[in-house]
């Protein structure tokens, strides 16, 4: 039995990711829609014969994000953080609460409806406090780090964000850790140690 439902899960998970890849070369829209909700129930299917398969999660979240399903996507990338405890599950779900607050930030530009704005703020608090989550268990993340500079920013919180990335950038000076720190600088308006930390990034790597 063990070995069908594995049988099984490789089978679904395989047609999904097929015909997700097919998104890619298609541009006619129905045939782009008939193959993201092919490849959701695929990887439904696929979680349902074997749901501690923290991969599987990940993919079906990439197809609801595809789907403009932003709130589908959230559940399935908690699965994943939950079940495979990997620092790209904290920065994707980070992106999803950025990405929705970035969306509604804009909406407030446009509309000026007061509602935008506070969900905005709302989202992307959340994307700080899942990407601090994340931060305990991968504190040398730097694509996870990088993406919480960018919370910070946005939720207009870069002050408080300044120790923390000063301290990466101390202890592990590397490029990536500069360069944070360098963003969060410039957001609190210190543009003259931003310019510092982007010029010792660019002495690593001058094409960085």
């Amino acid at each position: 039995i063990t070995n069908q439902k594995v049988h099984y899960w490789y089978n679904l998970t395989q047609s999904g990711a097929t015909y997700f890849k097919r998104v890619a070369t298609n541009k006619d829209q129905d045939s782009v829609k008939i193959n993201l909700d092919k490849a959701a129930n695929s990887f439904e299917n696929a979680i349902m014969v074997l749901p501690d398969s923290a991969y599987t999660y990940y993919l079906l979240s990439l197809v609801y994000m595809s789907q403009q399903q932003y709130d589908k996507a959230i559940s399935p990338v908690e699965q994943y953080i939950a079940k495979g405890n990997t620092a790209d599950g904290y920065v994707y779900l980070g992106s999803i609460y950025y990405d929705k607050g970035s969306r509604e930030k804009d909406l407030y530009t446009k509309n000026k409806n007061a509602q935008d704005s506070i969900s905005s703020i709302e989202n992307f608090n959340k994307a700080i406090s899942v990407l601090e989550e994340g931060k305990t268990k991968f504190p040398n993340d730097a694509k996870l780090l990088g993406t919480l500079a960018s919370a910070y920013v946005a939720a207009n919180k870069s002050i408080y964000a300044i120790g923390i990335f000063k301290s990466l950038a101390e202890k592990d000076p590397k490029k990536e850790n500069l360069y944070n720190y360098g963003v969060v600088l410039m957001a609190a308006d210190k543009y003259e140690e931003s310019i510092e930390q982007f010029k010792k990034a660019l002495a690593q790597d001058p094409n960085y």
